[in-house]
């Protein structure tokens, strides 16, 4: 088990908090995408071929914007300035949370 500073322990239990619940929202809303594809094939007038197809270089796009990101926060975001995000982060954390 992984063993965090005091002061840590806070931090990154609302980081995984809060990422679960950004990846729960995101399933129920690509999932509600699914099913209304005809409806929205029909009111646009394109086949649903088309529909699915920019479906599809959506998804395409969210995994190479995340590819992208990834590549950058690693090169240079961990190695420059990594202590100021960290800071930012945690201040932006502190100033939105209540007890």
């Amino acid at each position: 088990m992984l063993r965090f500073k005091p002061e840590d322990r806070r931090f990154y239990f609302i980081l995984i908090a809060s990422s679960w619940l950004c990846n729960i929202g995101h399933g129920l809303t690509i999932t509600v995408l699914g099913p209304t594809q005809p409806y929205l094939a029909r009111n646009v007038g394109v086949s649903i071929d088309l529909v699915n197809l920019v479906w599809t270089f959506g998804f395409l796009g969210y995994v190479a914007g995340s590819l992208i990101a990834g590549m950058v926060f690693k090169r240079w975001v961990h190695i420059t300035c990594y202590p100021r995000f960290q800071y930012a982060c945690r201040a932006i954390i502190r100033t939105d949370v209540s007890y």
